[in-house]
């Protein structure tokens, strides 16, 4: 039976700290200054928690490209969240990101579509708040130190802290709107 379980495609070590960890990125949603922003930084929240839930525990491919897909919706559904005020069409951009992020999901260099992304969101929420916008900026450059520099590990402690800071960046985009 032992064999049996191993071969199970979810099996895994489900209990680990960056398991979750993901929870995290499910507050920012809670943030959110209107309810369409809410609900698809909720739902890319919770696509970014399950998948890299999934992929923490069981380290398998398929989980991988859930990650990386949620985790490439997650920071453009913020961004919309960012520039709703000047028109809630951007939403519609959030579903386009995400099929497009699915599709080419191992095509794509995270660490170079993450970081554009928070750059355009940093300058959206300037535009609104002023210097505040530094606050979940510089959240987010203290996790690219973490991830980039402290412990490049996905499985590690200091992964878990990586996906809180994360969170942490996106909710304080979000509460200073």
């Amino acid at each position: 039976m032992k064999g049996t379980m191993e071969a199970s495609p979810i099996a895994g070590d489900w209990t680990d700290d960056v398991v979750y960890s993901n929870l995290g990125y499910l507050v920012p949603s809670l943030l959110a200054p209107e309810p369409l922003g809410a609900a698809l930084v909720g739902m890319a929240g919770m696509l970014l928690c399950l998948g890299s839930a999934a992929y923490h525990a069981t380290y398998a491919r398929w989980a991988q490209r859930l990650d990386v897909a949620g985790m490439l919706t997650f920071v453009p559904a913020v961004v919309a969240a960012i520039a709703a005020p000047w028109s809630p069409w951007v939403y519609v951009g959030v579903p386009l990101a995400s099929v497009f992020y699915w599709v080419y999901a191992w095509r794509i260099n995270s660490f170079y579509h993450v970081p554009a992304w928070v750059l355009l969101g940093t300058v959206l929420l300037a535009v609104q708040v002023g210097g505040w916008a530094l606050v979940p900026a510089g959240l987010f450059v203290l996790a690219g130190i973490v991830r980039v520099w402290i412990e490049p590990d996905s499985d590690s402690w200091w992964h878990s802290v990586w996906h809180l800071l994360g969170a942490a960046a996106a909710g304080a985009a979000l509460v200073l709107l």
